[in-house]
């Protein structure tokens, strides 16, 4: 679905940021290289989707490193951003991500899209939750994801006639 979700951003002009899986990315690299070439932010969330809280420090050079290794061949330049999957952090996690440059991207406005709740379900989830400096999250892999890209246009729409604009985390 991502390029689907592309083309409604592009089509939309409406800014994002991609938090990569790794493994994915590197099996979906024109994807992410048209995402870098459309102005779109990428962002580093592990190679496998580990929970940061419980890796070991080597575990941290095949799961961080190596997605911003990736990243940084697409984007040419490191990655500011990781998002710790599922939200999970520490003091641990933090100072292991500022050891690398790297900033923690977390958010405050969760639709669960990935529970397909329905597109207006989605869309009022997101809006209602609107407030200034709210980072959205949504996804556009891990199943189906066609609820999401229904949703996106009214939540577009609806974020600029309440009055935000619209940015890119971690550019």
């Amino acid at each position: 679905y991502t390029s689907q979700i592309l083309q409604v951003l592009m089509q939309y002009r409406a800014p994002a940021s991609f938090q990569i899986i790794g493994s994915q990315g590197a099996v979906n690299l024109g994807l992410l290289r048209q995402e870098a070439a459309d102005g779109f932010a990428l962002v580093n969330h592990t190679w496998t989707h580990v929970d940061l809280v419980t890796l070991s420090p080597s575990g941290w050079v095949a799961q961080v490193d190596a997605t911003d290794n990736l990243l940084a061949s697409v984007i040419h330049r490191q990655p500011s951003c990781l998002r710790p999957p599922y939200g999970y952090t520490n003091g641990s996690v933090v100072s292991q991500l500022a050891s690398r440059g790297l900033g923690e991207l977390m958010w405050d406005v969760d639709p669960s899209d990935y529970l397909q709740p329905g597109a207006s379900v989605i869309v009022q989830r997101v809006l209602g939750a609107l407030h200034p400096g709210a980072i959205i999250i949504m996804h556009d892999g891990g199943g189906d994801r066609s609820q999401t890209v229904a949703a996106l246009p009214a939540i577009i729409n609806g974020i600029r006639s309440a009055g935000y604009s619209i940015v890119e985390v971690c550019g």
